[in-house]
């Protein structure tokens, strides 16, 4: 497993764990789950780094008013 993976994998946890998620958030991290259990880190990782990307624009969106 390379570390990009385990970093993603780590905050997935996270997440999932600690953050309310909006249903389509959480259906995206369900997914995303399932591949990683299924060590399908191909499809994994973009889908990762997509949501992600996603929730850092939704931060600056949020901070910049």
């Amino acid at each position: 497993m390379t570390r990009s993976i385990q970093k993603f994998l780590v905050f997935f946890v996270v997440a999932t764990n600690f953050l309310p998620l909006p249903d389509a958030r959480a259906a995206d991290f369900s997914e995303a789950l399932e591949l990683l259990q299924r060590q399908d880190y191909a499809r994994a990782e973009p889908m990762l780094r997509d949501m992600l990307a996603r929730e850092h624009d939704a931060e600056a969106d949020y901070l910049l008013g």
